[in-house]
C-alpha cells in the first residue's frame, strides 16, 4: 500500500498548523509539526555553538540586533538544516502511519520539491499571507499578550519577509500557493489541489 505525505509550508501566522490539525483529522492522518523537530534539534545543540546559534533564531530576534532583512538570511540557513534531517523523520513517522500531515515553517520550497520516500505519495502546499499587518496580528493573537513587546515587531516583519521569500520559491518549483485568508476555507482549498 502506497503511503501519502501532506507537507504544509508557510511562515510563522499563516495558520499552518491549524489547517494541519483540521486535515489530520479529516484524512485520519498522524499529524507532525516540524517545530518539534527543529526544538530537538536546536536544544542538543551544545551552547554557544555554531549549531545552536544557528538554529536559535527566536534569540537572535530577540536580541534586536539585526534587522529582519538580515534574520531572513539566518532563518533560511536554519530551515534548510532542518530540512536535512526530515527526511528520515518523515520516513520514521511514515512506518506506523499510512497518511502523515506535517506542517511547519522550517520546510523550504526547494526541498518539499526535491523529497522522495520510497513508496510515499508526497504533495506540498505553501499558505502565504501577503499582508504584513494581517501576520503581526495573527501572531499577536497566537501568543495571547496585551503588551507586544520591541521585538515582536520585528519578529512579524520577519515572518511576512520569509513568506514571501517562500511563496516566491515554491512558484518557482511548482508548488502550490494558497492564501491563508479565509482562514475557514484554507483547509479545503488545500484539499481540492492536493
Amino acid at each position: 500500500m502506497k503511503h501519502r505525505l501532506l507537507l504544509i509550508g508557510g511562515a510563522a501566522g499563516t495558520g499552518k498548523s491549524i489547517v494541519a490539525r483540521t486535515l489530520a483529522t479529516r484524512l485520519n492522518a498522524a499529524w507532525l509539526q516540524l517545530d518539534t523537530l527543529w526544538i530537538a534539534m536546536r536544544d542538543a545543540a551544545p551552547q554557544n555553538s555554531k549549531e545552536r546559534d544557528l538554529l536559535d533564531i527566536d534569540q537572535r530576534i530577540r536580541a534586536q540586533a539585526e534587522p529582519a532583512e538580515v534574520l531572513l538570511d539566518h532563518h533560511i540557513a536554519a530551515s534548510e538544516t532542518v530540512c536535512a534531517a526530515l527526511p528520515h523523520a518523515l520516513a520514521f513517522e511514515l512506518q506506523t502511519h499510512p497518511t502523515v500531515v506535517a506542517d511547519g515553517a522550517w520546510l523550504i520550497p526547494e526541498f518539499a520539491a526535491q523529497l522522495d520516500l520510497d513508496d510515499v505519495s508526497i504533495r506540498s502546499v505553501f499558505l502565504h499571507e501577503a499582508d504584513p499587518q494581517q501576520v503581526a496580528q495573527a501572531m499577536s493573537s497566537r501568543r495571547g499578550v496585551a503588551m507586544v513587546a520591541a521585538w515582536h515587531a520585528e519578529s512579524a516583519r520577519l515572518a511576512w519577509l520569509y513568506g514571501n521569500w517562500l511563496a516566491d520559491q515554491a512558484g518557482g518549483v511548482a508548488l502550490p500557493v494558497v492564501s491563508s485568508r479565509p482562514y475557514a476555507t484554507a483547509a479545503d482549498r488545500i484539499l481540492a489541489i492536493t
